[in-house]
């Protein structure tokens, strides 16, 4: 089954606002990017960091924010994939 074009569009407008919202560093609109709840799940670089749930990912992002100074995210798109039912896409 494949997607509609749009459903990329939108995958990669969501990783564009997390990018935007971790350079302003604006935890308000940053954590407006998630579903709220407990069983959210967000994974960090490599699967290292799991956060589980709005108060662990907001604890999370706090925690980077203080330990980096960065300015801006380069991820230089090179691929998109296709696992079975889901897409991923890398850099």
């Amino acid at each position: 089954m494949s997607h509609p074009i749009d459903v990329e569009a939108k995958i990669l407008s969501l990783l564009d606002q997390w990018t935007a919202q971790h350079v302003e560093r604006d935890i308000e609109q940053y954590m407006a990017l998630f579903v709220p709840g407990n069983h959210t799940i967000y994974t960090g670089p490599e699967w290292v960091e799991r956060c589980i749930g709005s108060n662990a990912i907001r604890q999370q992002a706090e925690r980077d924010w203080r330990l980096t100074e960065y300015l801006r995210f380069d991820w230089q798109w090179a691929s998109r994939t296709r696992c079975g039912r889901n897409r991923m896409a890398g850099g």
